[in-house]
């Protein structure tokens, strides 16, 4: 594949992941294909104008399309395609590997056959879908095929997938799984409290070592936690209680040691590149038993074609705020 082909498949892919995300907000009739033909997978009020039913394709398709809605509002979406390289797109790490990114890469045919006839069997096509209307936010699941003289898949949406379709949703986690090991453009974080034996008093500054990579065959830009003044710059430490709500805290540039001279809002990594942060955060909260996590989100998506945004939550373990003010740390 050329260059430029290469360019056109991965720019067909955001869109169709920039379609799927939109589904989600959006109403639609049950059941209905989202797009028919060449037209681009937008959200419809309407049934398509050709009939009221909508039927499987009659022509053997060269790419099955699927995306859900995860986490807060993150979309995992891929295109698994017959004789091209098949994409993974993954935005929010609801799965709990410490990754977000685009995975490419090229599947047996025999695999792909198995998954539309997996599919085709499953008549999800004639089940109920998503209703007429739902809240904002809520997450959809969105299926379909797409033939070699269409541009844009046939998409059918549910809230709730249909039992015939269980099989077929194992499968396309198992190539999901495949394309794992073909990374692209694929950001892996992982952070830690800073000597934790010592423990922390209550109102000190807890220190906690970020680590971001590039785990892909190309470089991406993410945003800068270095970036900014004031303002909030991406990284949000959360602590939890069971039966209680969630205590959040915002971090600002302020917060973060990095390379000297880093202060860009965009952040370029290089294949195989890391860059190491330490954040001095203040945990001025209730004495208690912690479960404590620190989220990064990349604020830069849509900005460009090698722009990476999306939302990493990594683990950091257990904390213990006594009465006497010291907190203890376990990872």
């Amino acid at each position: 594949m050329t260059l430029s082909s290469e360019c056109h498949a991965l720019s067909r892919v955001l869109r169709l992941v920039c379609a799927a995300a939109a589904v989600a907000f959006a109403c639609a009739p049950s059941p209905r294909p989202v797009s028919t033909g060449d037209a681009e997978p937008m959200p419809s009020n309407q049934p398509p104008p050709s009939s009221t039913a909508a039927t499987s394709p009659a022509e053997p398709p060269v790419a099955v399309h699927y995306s859900r809605g995860v986490g807060w509002s993150g979309t995992v979406a891929l295109e698994i395609q017959k004789s091209e390289p098949s994409s993974l797109f993954r935005d929010f790490n609801d799965d709990g590997r410490p990754e977000i990114g685009l995975w490419q890469g090229v599947l047996p045919v025999e695999r792909f056959d198995a998954l539309v006839q997996s599919l085709r069997a499953s008549g999800y096509d004639r089940a109920p879908g998503a209703p007429a209307a739902y809240p904002p936010g809520t997450k959809v699941l969105a299926i379909g095929e797409r033939e070699a003289i269409a541009q844009y898949p046939r998409l059918f949406t549910f809230l709730s997938p249909p039992a015939e379709l269980g099989p077929t949703l194992a499968l396309i986690d198992e190539l999901a799984g495949e394309l794992r090991a073909h990374p692209r453009r694929v950001l892996r974080a992982s952070a830690a409290f800073a000597s934790p034996e010592r423990g922390v008093r209550r109102g000190e500054r807890a220190l906690i070592e970020l680590t971001l990579s590039n785990a892909g065959s190309e470089a991406f830009e993410l945003s800068n936690p270095l970036h900014g003044s004031g303002e909030w710059n991406g990284l949000r430490l959360t602590f939890a209680q069971p039966d209680r709500d969630d205590r959040s805290i915002d971090l600002t540039a302020a917060d973060v040691e990095g390379p000297s001279g880093a202060r860009g809002a965009a952040l370029t990594l290089a294949p195989g590149a890391a860059v190491h942060y330490a954040l001095r955060a203040r945990l001025d909260l209730p004495s208690g038993e912690y479960t404590a996590t620190l989220a990064y989100h990349s604020l830069l998506e849509g900005a460009g074609p090698s722009a990476l945004g999306g939302t990493l939550v990594l683990p950091l373990g257990s904390v213990s705020l006594h009465r006497d003010g010291w907190w203890k740390i376990w990872r």
